[in-house]
């Protein structure tokens, strides 16, 4: 006798609730104000699969039920759709109905925002009551305290966590968190040829305040003209000098002024400051230089 398993409905949703565990997440969508969703890895692709199974020539093709006359005065009512892609995907409806007939949809496994016609929408509970029961798998979720830079760094934040492989962990949120409000996170990146785990809160948080502030006056006024700076050293090392023969002989080592180079000295806590890396072994072992724009005498 064959036994058929089914995967609890609630293993199949992104849970941001174990403070102490990390989990891959996909971003799918980072709005014009900073508003990241991320859903579970995978997840948006099986639905993904799944509906194209179900509306692709072949044994399990279902028929399209009519589109809806009007809005469901079920805000929560789930809808498929047709992206430009030619993907179907699940969706709510967010507006009104417009003078043209279209209205604003959300992707529901994404989060992205589309407009489309009211008559390109299919009710998903008349075309596959599982699909409709399957769990929504985009959840918004807030920085913590990258939150409020957040909207001045949407292509920073776009470029970091998109069709990237990001981690998650939910961070405690503060008492005055409004119940139901997106819960707190911090993502992580993996970069550089080791895989080593980078914060995208605190690296956006760190070069917004950096970009907010500005770099100090001293950093504005040098300059980077490296080839200038190379040929005036070598006019001071070979500095020329005609002995009573008429050859040319280089300067006395008496005649080269000499300078020892400035003690370092780190800005106030809080403040950025550019380095360089001078020495690395290994992600444990590494040894960082200040950086000046120094013009050797």
């Amino acid at each position: 006798m064959r036994r058929r398993y089914s995967t609890p409905m609630h293993l199949l949703k992104l849970r941001i609730k174990d403070l102490s565990k990390l989990c891959e997440v996909e971003v799918g969508c980072i709005t014009e104000e900073g508003r990241v969703w991320v859903s579970r890895a995978g997840g948006a692709a099986t639905v993904r699969a799944a509906l194209a199974m179900l509306t692709s020539p072949g044994p399990y093709r279902r028929p399209l039920p009519a589109s809806p006359q009007a809005p469901s005065p079920n805000p929560n009512a789930l809808y498929i759709v047709r992206t430009l892609d030619g993907d179907w995907v699940r969706c709510i409806i967010i507006s009104e109905l417009d003078s043209e007939g279209t209205v604003r949809t959300q992707l529901v496994d994404s989060g992205l925002i589309l407009r489309a016609p009211l008559s390109s929408l299919v009710p998903l509970q008349s075309f596959s009551p599982a699909l409709n029961a399957f769990p929504r798998q985009a959840v918004q979720v807030r920085l913590g305290p990258a939150d409020r830079a957040a909207s001045s760094m949407v292509g920073r934040l776009r470029e970091l966590l998109l069709d990237n492989v990001v981690l998650c962990r939910a961070i405690p949120s503060p008492p005055s968190h409004p119940i139901g409000a997106p819960p707190n996170v911090e993502l992580f990146v993996r970069t550089g040829p080791q895989n080593i785990l980078a914060s995208v809160n605190n690296a956006v948080l760190i070069e917004y305040d950096y970009l907010r502030l500005g770099k100090p006056k001293e950093e504005e006024s040098q300059t980077t003209d490296h080839v200038e700076a190379v040929n005036r050293k070598k006019e001071r090392i070979f500095t020329r000098s005609v002995s009573s023969s008429g050859v040319v002989l280089p300067a006395s080592s008496a005649d080269i002024p000499r300078t020892t180079l400035p003690t370092v000295v780190l800005p106030a806590p809080g403040k950025c400051f550019d380095l360089y890396i001078a020495m690395a072994a290994n992600p444990w072992n590494f040894v960082v230089n200040v950086y000046y724009n120094l013009t050797i005498r």
